[in-house]
C-alpha cells in the first residue's frame, strides 16, 4: 500500500515538476518579486508574458512530443530510452531559443533573458550529453532553478533565503520521484542537478 502511495506520489511530482514548465513558474516567481526589474510591468503585460512563454516552452513542446510518440517516433512520452530524447530535445531547444528572441525583443530587464538564455543551454547540454549517457532532465531543470536564483541573490543582492530553501527541497522531491519511478540512478539525478545549477551560476556571477 505505502509502496503504491509512494509510486503515485512520484508520478505527480513529476508532472508538476515537469521541465517543459519551469520556465514559466520561474518567470511566474520573477513577475511577483517585489524588485525594480518587476515592478514596473503592467500586470497585463505580465500576464500575457507568461501566456506566451508557457506555450513556447511548455505546450507546444510538450503536444509535438506526443505527436512523435503517437506517429511512432518515439515510444512514447516519458522517453525512458536515452535515444528517444534526442528529437523531442532538438525541438525543445528550437522553441526555448525562439523564447528566448522573443524577450530580448521586450523592454524588459536582462535577467529575463538570462534565465530564458540558462534554460536554452541548460536543454541543449542534456541534449549534447544524451548522445551517449542518460541524465534527468528533471534534475537539471531544477538544479537550473536553484542555480538561477541563488546567482540572481548574489549578484543583485537580493534576500530570498526562503525561496532558495522551498526550491532546494522540491529538488529534493524531483529526485526522489525520478528514482522512485526507476527513470534514473542516483548518479544521474545528482549530475542532473549539478549541471543545471553550475551552468545558471556561471550565467548570473559571469
Amino acid at each position: 500500500m505505502l509502496n503504491r502511495v509512494e509510486t503515485g506520489l512520484a508520478r505527480v511530482i513529476s508532472i508538476v515538476l515537469h521541465p517543459m514548465l519551469l520556465s514559466t513558474y520561474a518567470l511566474t516567481i520573477l513577475f511577483n518579486m517585489q524588485v525594480y526589474f518587476s515592478i514596473g510591468i503592467p500586470v497585463k503585460a505580465k500576464w500575457m508574458i507568461g501566456i506566451l512563454i508557457f506555450i513556447v516552452t511548455g505546450l507546444l513542446p510538450m503536444l509535438l512530443a506526443q505527436l512523435m510518440a503517437r506517429l511512432g517516433i518515439i515510444k512514447s512520452v516519458q522517453m525512458n530510452q536515452r535515444e528517444e530524447r534526442i528529437w523531442p530535445f532538438v525541438i525543445a531547444a528550437i522553441f526555448y531559443y525562439l523564447a528566448y528572441y522573443l524577450l530580448k525583443q521586450l523592454d524588459l530587464s536582462p535577467v529575463y533573458t538570462l534565465f530564458m538564455l540558462g534554460a536554452f543551454v541548460t536543454l541543449v547540454t542534456g541534449l549534447f550529453i544524451s548522445f551517449f549517457w542518460k541524465i534527468s532532465i528533471h534534475m537539471t531543470g531544477m538544479g537550473g532553478l536553484v542555480g538561477a536564483f541563488t546567482g540572481l541573490s548574489l549578484r543583485f543582492m537580493i534576500d530570498m533565503p526562503l525561496l532558495i530553501v522551498i526550491l532546494i527541497i522540491l529538488s529534493g522531491l524531483a529526485g526522489f520521484a525520478r528514482l522512485k519511478l526507476s527513470a534514473h540512478n542516483p548518479v544521474q539525478v545528482l549530475a542532473g542537478f549539478v549541471t543545471g545549477f553550475a551552468i545558471f551560476m556561471l550565467l548570473f556571477l559571469r
